[in-house]
């Protein structure tokens, strides 16, 4: 009984699960100010791994979801209007 309790709070295990992470944006940026703070001793534990894969899922979500900014759309129509004036006259 006692190894299950050592092995519950063992330092080797994360607190939070990446989908934890990732439904609690708020826990989420507590613990990647943590990360950012102490690089040195905190960046490989599982809770700033975890943390850190969160933020990059949701980070594509979030752009994913952003609306287009139709640049695409004008710069072909702006190209196809240049590809149809004549060429300048030479010097």
């Amino acid at each position: 009984m006692l190894v299950l309790a050592v092995t519950g709070c063992s330092p080797d295990r994360a607190r939070y699960t990446v989908d934890e992470y990732r439904s609690d944006s708020s826990l989420r940026h507590l613990q990647m100010d943590r990360c950012k703070g102490d690089p040195g001793s905190l960046a490989r534990t599982p809770d700033c791994i975890n943390a850190r894969q969160a933020a990059l899922i949701e980070d594509r979500v979030r752009l994913r979801d952003m609306p287009s900014v139709g640049l695409s759309d004008k710069a072909a129509s702006s190209k196809k209007s240049d590809a149809d004036e004549p060429p300048a006259p030479a010097r």
